[in-house]
C-alpha cells in the first residue's frame, strides 16, 4: 500500500511511520478510526493522517495509553474525513423552515463547506460535475447524510480524496452499476417475513393530520399500491411529526427499503475497491432473480503494513 502520512495540526507534512495498525469504518455509521504507530513516533491530538489520492484520513481527537508488560502502548482515535462531515449539522437560516439548494452538486458541497466553515481542510471540486439537483435540506441534517442523499438521488455517489496540495476534496461522481461475479457475494433472499405496509403519520392533528400509505412488494419495490392482503399483509405506522405529505413517502419509502432489505442479506466479497454509495448487481441462481443494492459502509483493516477491505450493503431491491 502506498504511505500513510502523519501532518501536524496544520495539515504540513510530518512524518511516515514505520509501521502501522488502522482500523477505519466509514458510510452508514462510524466514520471514526483507531491508530498505532511505534512509540517513538508519537502523536498529538489535532494532527492529521492520510492516505495520498484515497478518502482513508482524518483528525486523531484522543490518545489512549494502556500498559503491557509494563510498556506503554499508545492508540490513537478520532473523525475521518467522513466523521468530520458527519458532525456538522446543517441548520435552516433564522426564520426559514429550511436550507434550500439548486444548481450543479459540487456547487452546492462548495456552499455547505463554506457555510460549515471547513475550508481550511476542505474544498469542493473546481469544475461543475453535470448533476443538477434543487430541493432542500432535511431539518437538522448532517452534512455527510445530507450530501450522500443528494448524491443518491441524483444516480451519482460522493467521492473524498486527499490531494498532493493537501486539501480533502469532494465532489460528485457517476455511480456506475458494478456486476458480481459467483465467487464474489453470498445471496439469501427473504420468503417474506418482513414489513409490507407502513401508515406514515406526517404533520396536522386528528382528521387534519397528514397519512400516507406506503406498501411493498415481493421484490422491495415501494409504492402507494397495495401487494400483501389479509394475513399477508405485515403492518406497522411510522410517527414522523411534522412532515409534509413529500417527506412523508420520502422516509417511508427508506423504511420499508430497510424492512425488506432486513430478510434479505446479501454479503460482498473483500477487497474489491469499492466506494460507499456504489450499485453492486448479482443474480440468484436458483430463481433467475436479479439483485441490487447499494454499498453503505467500508471497513478498512491495515496490520503490519497490509490493508483488507469489507464492505455493508443495503437498500437491496430484487427484480424478476
Amino acid at each position: 500500500m502506498n504511505d500513510l502520512v502523519i501532518t501536524d495540526d496544520k495539515f504540513r507534512d510530518r512524518l511516515i511511520p514505520e509501521f502501522k495498525n488502522l482500523d477505519l469504518a466509514f458510510g452508514s455509521s462510524e466514520n471514526n478510526f483507531m491508530l498505532v504507530v511505534p512509540d517513538y513516533q508519537r502523536l498529538t491530538t489535532g494532527e492529521y493522517f492520510y492516505l495520498a489520492e484515497s478518502e482513508w484520513g482524518g483528525i486523531i481527537d484522543r490518545i489512549e495509553i494502556g500498559y503491557s508488560t509494563g510498556k506503554p502502548k499508545l492508540t490513537y482515535s478520532g473523525r475521518s474525513w467522513h466523521g468530520i462531515l458527519s458532525h456538522k449539522v446543517i441548520c435552516p437560516d433564522a426564520g426559514s423552515d429550511y436550507l434550500t439548494y439548486s444548481g450543479d452538486i459540487n456547487r452546492i458541497i462548495d456552499m455547505l463547506i463554506q457555510r460549515q466553515a471547513l475550508q481550511e481542510r476542505f474544498v469542493a471540486e473546481f469544475t461543475n460535475c453535470g448533476f443538477e439537483v434543487s430541493g432542500r435540506f432535511d431539518r437538522y441534517t448532517d452534512m455527510y447524510t445530507a450530501l450522500l442523499k443528494i448524491c443518491k438521488a441524483a444516480g451519482c455517489k460522493l467521492k473524498i480524496r486527499t490531494t498532493v496540495e493537501n486539501k480533502v476534496e469532494l465532489s460528485a461522481v457517476e455511480a456506475k452499476p458494478i456486476y458480481l461475479d459467483s465467487d464474489q457475494y453470498e445471496l439469501h433472499l427473504g420468503k417474506g417475513g418482513y414489513t409490507n405496509h407502513l401508515v406514515c403519520l406526517g404533520k396536522g392533528d386528528l382528521k387534519d393530520r397528514t397519512v400516507v400509505h406506503l406498501y411493498s412488494d415481493d421484490k422491495g419495490r415501494v409504492s402507494e399500491k397495495q401487494t400483501f392482503f389479509g394475513i399477508a399483509e405485515i403492518t406497522e405506522t411510522y410517527d414522523y411529526n411534522n412532515a409534509d405529505r413529500a417527506e412523508l413517502i420520502s422516509k417511508g419509502t427508506e423504511k420499508l427499503q430497510e424492512a425488506f432489505g432486513d430478510a434479505c442479506q446479501l454479503f460482498v466479497a473483500d477487497n474489491l475497491q469499492l466506494d460507499v454509495g456504489d450499485l453492486v448487481r448479482c443474480v440468484d441462481v436458483e430463481t433467475g432473480i436479479n439483485v441490487e443494492a447499494t454499498v453503505e459502509k467500508v471497513v478498512v483493516e491495515v496490520s503490519n503494513d497490509v490493508a483488507s477491505l469489507s464492505y455493508e450493503v443495503g437498500g437491496i431491491i430484487a427484480r424478476s
